[in-house]
């Protein structure tokens, strides 16, 4: 019972954690040119 509880569970913050990382490089990536232009 609690193991089928817990799979979702780790799935779940395994994937927000996949996207906060995407997000994370998209603003670093978004960040460079912005940063090189403005210099």
């Amino acid at each position: 019972m609690l193991k089928d509880t817990t799979a979702p569970l780790i799935g779940t913050l395994n994937l927000l954690h996949m996207c906060n990382n995407h997000y994370t490089i998209l603003t670093h990536l978004l960040k460079w040119p912005l940063n090189t232009a403005a210099f």
